[in-house]
């Protein structure tokens, strides 16, 4: 066992269980970087695009925006009434 909960042995987190790359739930808090100017243990603002979760469902809205306009080939300067347009189209699909 490790500790890993500031130098003390009083919430021992075995080693084995945080290098299984299955583990689930967030790693114990190390302090090692406690009083920095940046903790990258504690939550903080976004450095990656992984760090941002994209719905399924948008995801396969602008799928089908993108392929849209690739059929369509609206000109640039209407994309904004012609993105507009396909929106109402798709909400009234829904309705």
């Amino acid at each position: 066992n490790v500790s890993l909960a500031g130098g003390s042995m009083a919430d021992p987190v075995p080693l084995a269980q945080l290098a299984n790359p299955n583990y689930k739930g967030d790693p114990p808090y190390t302090g090692a970087w406690k009083g920095a100017a940046y903790d990258p243990e504690l939550p903080g603002p976004l450095f990656n695009a992984d760090q941002i979760k994209v719905p399924v469902t948008l995801e396969t809205v602008v799928k089908e925006l993108t392929k849209q306009a690739i059929r369509d080939q609206p000109a640039p300067e209407d994309m904004y009434k012609w993105a507009h347009s396909f929106f109402q189209k798709r909400c009234a699909l829904q309705r």
